[in-house]
């Protein structure tokens, strides 16, 4: 069963904190003469500048603009949201990167650390029992203060089987470490979930790319082709008479540029196989393994229904912050303890003796005691004030934190979306141009079969096509990046259920 309480929401948490704030806690009675002693009194009031949570922003007008663009059908991305784009080869990528990339398994191992730390607060709640023996030799001065024993000198042995310490956690510092120890664990948890998020879309992000620089590099080729071919023509026409050098001259200014625009295109594919190599967790020669297949994209992005409202439980560096200030909560309560008398169980029961002959055969050998011990705060020096002021304004700041995780997330889902429309709206009106362009190229053959126009006018229109191809394999790109940026605004499918109870 989850424990539902973990996921209280951030006012409850301030709340939590300011009622705790500056009171003394309710004593037994046989303990209440110590804690006059204790200096309670002393504890510093809450800060009232303290920090309040801040709550979900509005944005329902910026949905609004987007509900012709964006239908809404109440699902959320997948958790596995790149299978949609039905590349195997991008799903194998993937998948390889969040079983071997180095970061993720760092992640992965101080999550493991977390909650390791979480075993070690929770045994502070019970009784430690050790056991110990010690030998030795004495001597008393002649001239010291044992007077009966003076000049004395002996053996001695001290066997403890059973020593026993238990920190009565009479105001809940054990019990708010452990809760504190929980809420870093729990950010550990959604630290790594984010880290998922983030690998998987920037290899989505990646491979996408390729997928589109591969195409313009192979409009690239038909360019220079085409170029060529003009030059070619240019070159036949300086040499009839019938252009003057300066068309020449411009002819292979352009063929040149289109070298170049191919050597860049090729210095892109080879930088974004690196990339994605790296990301997966491999070295720059996997790149080469990696195949081009056609991904299929829809032209419509369906928005869940319930985005404003729980847009928060479906981020996870959102869930980071709040986590981190619950944690953070806990830790101004374990450091207000610190003001009240600490209270401990310790006993022993052993074998006590100065003749290593008579410790086992004599039963007056026998020693123990067990009892309370109280340790009062009484001076510190301010080390408890200010390690208390500490406390709260590490409390503020990770208020402040979520706050701004908070924003930033509905910033990323408005930008996301922004950027999704505007890319879809240019890559419609490019295409509308490119189909003009390619019908032009059509007639213009036609026409030289027929006899009717020279070789020039064909590749005029090629070229104007192939300029129209890598425009559109730009845009294309464009359109892939803000699917990808919005589904990961979107928190890629995680949810806050994810983060199992400790």
């Amino acid at each position: 069963m989850r424990n539902r309480k973990t996921y209280s929401s951030p006012r409850n948490i301030a709340g939590s904190a300011r009622r705790d704030s500056g009171k003394c806690p309710v004593l037994p009675a046989w303990l209440f003469p110590l804690a006059l002693l204790a200096g309670c009194a002393f504890l510093p009031d809450a800060d009232e500048s303290e920090a309040r949570f801040l709550s979900q922003p509005d944005m329902a007008l910026t949905l609004e603009a987007t509900d012709e663009a964006a239908p809404v059908d109440g699902k959320w991305p997948n958790r596995a949201w790149w299978r949609q784009f039905g590349s195997d080869e991008l799903d194998r990528l993937i998948e390889t990167a969040l079983k071997d990339n180095p970061d993720l398994k760092t992640a992965a191992h101080r999550l493991r650390q977390s909650r390791a730390q979480i075993t070690v607060e929770t045994a502070r709640l019970l009784p430690g029992l050790e056991s110990n023996t010690q030998f030795g030799h004495a001597r008393f001065s002649a001239n010291s203060v044992q007077a009966k024993l003076a000049g004395e000198s002996f053996g001695f042995i001290l066997f403890n089987p059973v020593n026993l310490r238990w920190h009565l956690d009479l105001w809940g510092k054990d019990r708010a470490a452990i809760a504190a120890a929980m809420g870093r664990s729990k950010a550990r948890a959604a630290e790594l979930a984010d880290a998922r998020l983030w690998l998987s879309s920037a290899i989505a992000r990646a491979y996408l790319r390729l997928a589109v620089a591969e195409q313009r590099l192979a409009a690239a080729e038909e360019l220079i082709r085409h170029q060529n071919g003009r030059l070619e023509v240019s070159r036949g026409r300086w040499r009839a008479g019938l252009d003057p050098h300066m068309r020449q001259d411009t002819a292979e200014e352009r063929y040149l540029d289109a070298q170049a625009l191919r050597d860049g295109l090729r210095q892109e594919v080879a930088l974004l196989r690196h990339e994605i190599a790296y990301l997966v967790g491999r070295g720059p020669d996997f790149g080469d393994t990696i195949q081009i297949q056609p991904v299929r994209i829809s032209k419509r992005f369906s928005l869940p229904t319930d985005l404003p409202l729980h847009l928060l439980g479906h981020r996870p560096d959102v869930a980071v912050a709040k986590h981190l200030a619950e944690a953070a909560a806990q830790e101004v309560k374990v450091a207000r303890t610190a003001f009240y008398p600490d209270v401990n169980l310790v006993g022993f029961a052993g074998l006590h003796s100065v003749s290593f002959s008579d410790i086992l055969l004599q039963g007056s050998s026998l020693a123990y005691q067990i009892g309370p011990t109280v340790d009062f705060p009484l001076f510190q020096g301010g080390r408890l004030r200010g390690n208390l002021q500490a406390s709260r304004a590490a409390y503020a700041a990770a208020v402040e934190t979520y706050n701004e995780a908070v924003l930033h997330a509905v910033r990323n889902v408005a930008d996301a979306l922004t950027r999704w429309q505007d890319s879809n709206r240019r890559l419609t009106s490019h295409q509308a141009a490119l189909n003009a362009a390619r019908r032009r190229y059509r007639l213009a053959a036609g026409l030289h079969e027929a006899g009717l126009n020279d070789r020039s006018e064909l590749l005029a229109a090629a070229t104007e096509t192939s300029f129209r191809e890598l425009e559109r394999a730009r845009l294309e790109m464009q359109r892939n990046r803000a699917v990808v940026d919005l589904i990961q605004a979107l928190g890629g499918g995680w949810t806050k259920t994810d983060i199992p109870d400790e």
